[in-house]
């Protein structure tokens, strides 16, 4: 089963959009950024469907933007994209 990743408005709990693989979600956080600043991602959610279609929370905000940007900050651990 491939994994479905989400990517929701923190705000007021909108859901922007469904991707998979996750690349593509970070992606759209990238383009946003580079089009539209930072500002537009802080209240950005990155979220992960398990098996009984929960959602968990993978990345938002800044840690969301530095992950789509390839950032990394000494108080972040390497991560390996799905």
């Amino acid at each position: 089963m491939t994994a479905m990743f989400t990517l929701w408005d923190l705000d007021d709990a909108n859901l922007i959009g469904t991707y998979s693989p996750e690349r593509e979600a970070l992606d759209v956080v990238e383009k946003s950024v580079r089009v539209n600043g930072r500002e537009s991602m802080l209240t950005v959610g990155l979220g992960r469907e398990d098996e009984t279609g929960r959602t968990i929370a993978v990345e938002e905000g800044a840690d969301l933007i530095a992950l789509a940007l390839h950032e990394r900050t000494s108080s972040q651990p390497s991560r390996r994209i799905a």
